[in-house]
């Protein structure tokens, strides 16, 4: 039933333009993706499809173990844009994480926006492990398979768009933080239908083995 209500939610806003729905408790909701997204598992073809179909097997999940956290990561900052009326994301560029001078200094809330949004060198030209276009792919999957995690961040950030304040920027970019964790722990990309936590290093040992 919750799954059912929070992709009624993401159907309702997509179609209405934003017209606000009843109230309901985000926090439970959000408790409730992260079980059902739990308690799902990857098959060996569903982890050849979230990385793109480009790779097989073992070699897909090795990807998808760095892709998986990507894909969630820019859903979220696509659904954070949206709330606050911002233009979508733009190109990777080079990784660079601005001065606590230059983010007080922004001469607007957008310039502040643009300076605080969460950064990380796997979402930057700078990332050794994958392109950028290797991830539209994962987040289609997402979008096709799991659409209460996109549902689920626009649901927490609701609509605000105008007189966008700093203190409002700074709310939503902790719900964003405290979701993808909770999202990116729960996405059993580590998985092939069973209960397997592995590391990194453990996924190349693997890979090491099969090349």
């Amino acid at each position: 039933m919750c799954t059912k209500l929070i992709v009624c939610i993401f159907l309702w806003t997509s179609l209405s333009g934003g017209t606000p729905m009843p109230a309901v408790n985000s926090t439970s909701q959000l408790d409730s993706v992260v079980e059902m997204v739990s308690k799902k598992c990857f098959t060996v073809r569903d982890h050849e499809l979230f990385s793109g179909d480009i790779v097989k097997n073992h070699m897909a999940k090795l990807v998808n173990f760095y892709l998986g956290d990507v894909a969630i990561q820019t859903i979220g900052l696509a659904e954070m844009r949206r709330a606050l009326g911002y233009a979508p994301l733009g190109p990777w560029a080079q990784y660079r994480r601005p001065s606590e001078e230059e983010i007080e200094g922004a001469t607007s809330v957008e310039e502040y926006y643009e300076l605080k949004e969460p950064r990380d060198t796997e979402r930057s030209l700078n990332w050794s492990e994958l392109n950028e276009e290797n991830v539209p792919p994962a987040i289609g999957f997402l979008d096709e398979r799991y659409p209460e995690i996109r549902a689920i961040y626009r649901l927490n950030f609701g609509e605000i768009h105008s007189d966008v304040t700093r203190e409002q920027v700074d709310r939503i970019i902790d719900k964003w933080w405290s979701i993808t964790l909770k999202i990116s722990k729960a996405l059993p990309v580590r998985d092939v239908c069973k209960k397997t936590t592995k590391t990194k290093k453990e996924f190349r040992g693997e890979m090491e083995s099969v090349i």
